[in-house]
């Protein structure tokens, strides 16, 4: 996990010879960092399983990711933020369960009262008097109740 949130960041790719810390870096004469090869493997690693999670969508989100946090990024800065529209086209769905599923995967509590709306709201003419019945009511029907 501290590859991808960060926590556990890349060494230092080249080593600086000992007891010369104001020496610049000579690209003919350093010696690359054993940290960095190892980190290096194991990020690539964590990258492939990462990718291979993914859906298609999701996928084309992680191209150009130089590291797994770089993915775990642009996966987040994608995915985690749920727009207001998305939310009303969601409860507006027809199919209402499998709505009020997604959005409760990313956190949006949808109350089976709002099911029981929406499901009132796209009854046709005929129902207008179950319709009443249930409106009317004093306690807000469960789902179950509704359902049945």
């Amino acid at each position: 996990m501290g590859f991808v949130d960060g926590s556990h960041p890349c060494p230092a790719q080249h080593l600086v010879p000992s007891g010369e810390s104001g020496v610049h870096y000579d690209p003919n004469t350093s010696v690359e960092s054993n940290a960095f090869v190892v980190w290096k493997m194991h990020d690539k690693v964590i990258m492939q399983l990462i990718t291979a999670t993914l859906s298609p969508v999701a996928l084309s989100c992680a191209i150009g990711s130089k590291s797994s946090q770089d993915i775990w990024t642009r996966l987040k800065e994608q995915f985690s933020t749920v727009f207001q529209t998305s939310i009303f086209q969601m409860k507006s769905n027809l199919s209402l369960r499998k709505a009020k599923d997604h959005l409760a995967v990313d956190g949006v509590y949808f109350p089976d009262e709002d099911i029981v709306i929406l499901a009132l709201n796209g009854l046709p003419p005929e129902y207008n008097t179950i319709r009443c019945v249930i409106r009317g009511r004093e306690n807000v029907i469960s789902l179950k109740e509704f359902r049945s």
